[in-house]
């Protein structure tokens, strides 16, 4: 049964309590609370939290309040504009808010007393008057400044860590049990070219191309997938890099795929091959120099010496070795302890006189210096050691000498003259010697220098490791543009394979000297013929290398084709002539007797056709007994000083029409500007507009024709390059033959013609030729004379 108090009173008094108990639970809460009149507005109550969080008293709610000092500058407005939405939604809707009605939460910057801020979440309720609309307003306060914070420090942390990972110069990825790629950062990335996370979804076969469980980075992926951790090195795209692969498990710890990362160790690799090639290469140099060299610790125990140091005292290293202790190779060990203080003191020694001991126990003298250097953070001794036996020997023997020489003068004044005259003698002879040993020096290094054969040092992959000066001056390069790179550059194009073949043979051979002749190729494009003799030798360090040493026989080459070229063109010549006059009378009696028939007959019409195709013929017979008479008779040379360029440009116009009308592209590259030729300038014009026009009928529409000079220090050359069909090598060697010829209406006396006109300028024509791809011809001119007249 519902309770029911017995009297009015009993009813207000029980009422008064529960209001009472509730303002006590209000008062109490563990979060701040609020009252604010809307009417007012003013702020009606505050409970105990409420007071601890601003930092207000009792007193202080008494003198009252602002509302707006409880905000932080900006949030004062927008709770207000909060409120009034919501207060204008109930007058719109005529709502009917209830007393417990709760609304949205939301955050504010708060102000306490004191002038401190802090992060604040609001929760918010609506006391409704008679008309159903909101009149005072219960604000719940919670101070959220450690979670705001908490959140602020995870937010930071996910940054840095994002940054860290972005920026770590490395990769980092996942894959999934699948090996498809689920995640790639890391600054690593920009050296191949991709994005964060850019292969994302791709599988490892598919980014590295291959279907091969083998592959070394799917391999060892599928180790980690077996809950294996895997490190190896991997060269991908020019780098070489250092792999470390985990299974990745989740949090039941079960494999859900593999994480890796990837240190780019290519910087490292090439310090670690450098560092290995400057210690061969210092090693080679301590082992050759002739003097000694060793380094010893301060207790005197000798850490590295070369041959050189052994030798004057007849040792082995064995001997070294049982030996130990440097002070024991010291005939005198007080010399040592003198050396070594003066070392100390000064810093260092400079070539004190000491004397060593030899095997057999007898001294030797030596000049010691000593530097001190620093192995592997301890010090040491760096000492040089000259042997100076010979020259005490001789200072021994001079001494001798003046002591004879003191006691003769003691004895003999006149024996003192004949002495002294000796002995000038002597010292003359022994300037002579002296001079004749320091012009024997210049020579050497003369001939060394200005060595008229080139001679390159190559490794056994054919790298050039030396070439003397007058080698690649031959070549037109200097001598740092041929180190390091293949000596096969400097071979032509279709040589490559035979020297190759040959180098391949001296390895093999290494006591054996081989012999060739061979093309090369100048810088400026002209070929050299040299012969050429090459042999295995081995360095200090019994490293393998072949030594060239090469002839220039161009010239002797060149002479001997031309004579054997000169020798068939006379005969050829006179044959031709001879054939040529032997038919050109029959033929001018045929035509002239051809001539008065037609115009004496009537030709039916039905042969008229046929009268036109004998008229054709003999004028066809005619043009080539005319080139034939043309090529039987040279020309004399209209030499004259001239620029070739305009000889090219003026050749050119004249070709122009009929390689415009076949569609060529023309382009020209003149490198050799303000040079001249002593040439016949009709002639040569007469070689380059044979060469454009066989460059013509070489190309379909579209084709491309190059010229290009290049200046050495005596000649030009000249390149004409086609895009064409080219030549097949069986038929290379003998287009400059009379009457050789690939084409159905041609005569094959276009190239002989430039031959020989070349052959009269003391020019050289050279061709390369490769099917499908096009032909190049390319012409050496010498230069003309510097102050010549003409």
């Amino acid at each position: 049964m519902d309770y029911q108090p017995e009297t009015t009173e009993q009813a207000l008094k029980e009422l008064q309590e529960l209001r009472q108990q509730f303002n006590d639970f209000l008062y109490f809460l563990p979060d701040a609370l609020l009252e604010i009149d809307l009417l007012a507005p003013r702020l009606t109550y505050m409970n105990r939290m409420a007071y601890i969080l601003f930092g207000y008293a009792e007193a202080d709610f008494a003198a009252g309040i602002e509302i707006s000092s409880l905000f932080a500058e900006g949030d004062y407005e927008r709770a207000v504009r909060i409120t009034a939405g919501y207060v204008s939604d109930s007058l719109s809707r005529k709502a009917a808010y209830t007393r417990s009605g709760k609304q949205d939460i939301y955050e504010f910057l708060m102000r306490r007393k004191d002038g401190s801020v802090f992060h604040a979440e609001t929760q918010t309720s609506f006391v409704l008057g008679e008309d159903r609309i909101p009149i005072r307003m219960r604000t719940l306060i919670r101070d959220v400044s450690a979670r705001k914070q908490a959140e602020e420090a995870i937010r930071e942390n996910e940054t840095r860590f994002r940054l860290m990972v972005e920026q770590l110069p490395a990769l980092l990825w996942t894959t999934d049990a699948g090996l498809r790629i689920t995640s790639s950062v890391g600054a690593g990335l920009a050296a191949l070219n991709l994005q964060p996370n850019q292969t994302n979804g791709m599988t490892l076969f598919e980014y590295f191309q291959t279907e091969d469980q083998d592959f070394l980075p799917i391999a060892t992926h599928r180790r980690a997938l077996g809950g294996e951790s895997v490190t190896y090195e991997q060269e991908w795209v020019g780098n070489c890099y250092q792999v470390h692969l985990e299974p990745l498990r989740d949090a039941q710890g079960r494999i859900v795929g593999c994480i890796g990362i990837a240190l780019d160790i290519t910087a490292r690799k090439r310090a670690q091959q450098e560092l290995q090639e400057n210690e061969a290469l210092y090693h080679a140099l301590f082992e050759t120099v002739p003097v000694g060299l060793g380094i010893a610790d301060l207790e005197g125990k000798l850490l590295a010496y070369n041959e050189a140091m052994l030798k004057p005292g007849g040792y082995t290293r064995a001997d070294i070795e049982q030996i130990g202790n440097v002070a024991r190779l010291y005939h005198d060990p007080e010399e040592r302890k003198i050396a070594l203080a003066l070392a100390q003191q000064q810093g260092y020694l400079n070539r004190h006189e000491v004397r060593f001991k030899r095997k057999d126990g007898s001294p030797y003298c030596t000049l010691l210096s000593l530097r001190p250097i620093l192995i592997k953070g301890k010090r040491c001794w760096q000492a040089v050691v000259e042997d100076i036996t010979e020259r005490k020997h001789a200072e021994e023997a001079l001494q001798k000498a003046h002591a004879e020489l003191e006691l003769r003068v003691q004895e003999r004044t006149a024996e003192l003259l004949h002495a002294n005259t000796v002995l000038q003698e002597q010292i003359a002879e022994r300037k002579s010697m002296e001079e004749a040993l320091r012009r024997s020096e210049e020579r050497y290094r003369a001939l060394y220098e200005d060595n008229p054969s080139m001679c390159f040092t190559v490794d056994t992959e054919g790298t050039v490791l030396a070439v003397n000066r007058f080698g690649a001056e031959q070549l037109g390069y200097d001598v740092a543009e041929l180190l390091g790179q293949s000596v096969l550059n400097v071979f032509y194009e279709e040589d490559k394979q035979f020297v190759q073949q040959y180098l391949t043979a001296c390895l093999e051979n290494p006591k054996q000297t081989f012999h060739w002749e061979v093309r090369k190729v100048h810088k400026n494009g002209s070929l050299l013929w040299v012969r050429e003799a090459a042999r295995a030798v081995q360095d200090a360090n019994g490293k393998t290398m072949v030594l060239i040493v090469c002839e220039d026989i161009t010239e002797t080459k060149n002479l001997r084709q031309r004579a054997e070229r000169m020798e068939r063109l006379a005969a050829l010549g006179q044959l031709s002539a001879t054939i040529a006059h032997e038919i050109r009378n029959p033929l001018g009696s045929i035509s002239l007797n051809f001539q008065y028939l037609t115009g004496r007959l009537e030709i039916p019409d039905p042969h008229k056709k046929t009268f036109r195709s004998i008229e054709q013929g003999m004028a066809r017979i005619q043009n080539i007994i005319n080139g034939i008479l043309d090529f039987a008779r040279p020309v004399p040379l209209a030499l004259k000083k001239t620029n070739l360029h305009k000889v090219l440009d003026s050749s050119l116009n004249s070709a122009r029409h009929e390689l415009e009308q076949a569609g060529i592209r023309l382009e020209k590259s003149y490198q050799a500007a303000h040079r001249h030729v002593l040439i016949d300038a009709n002639l040569i014009g007469q070689v380059f507009i044979n060469l454009f026009l066989n460059a013509k009928d070489a190309m379909a529409p579209g084709g491309q024709l190059r010229i290009h000079t290049a200046s050495g220090e005596k000649s030009i050359a000249v390149q004409i390059a086609d895009t064409g069909k080219g030549i097949p090598p069986e038929h290379l060697e003998k287009i400059y033959d009379p009457f050789f010829t690939t084409k159905t209406d041609g005569i094959g006396l276009g190239l002989a013609v430039v031959a020989r006109i070349l052959e009269q300028h003391q020019a050289q024509i050279a061709a390369e030729s490769k099917l499908g791809c096009g032909t190049k011809f390319i012409i050496t001119l010498p230069l003309a004379p510097e102050n010549g007249i003409l």
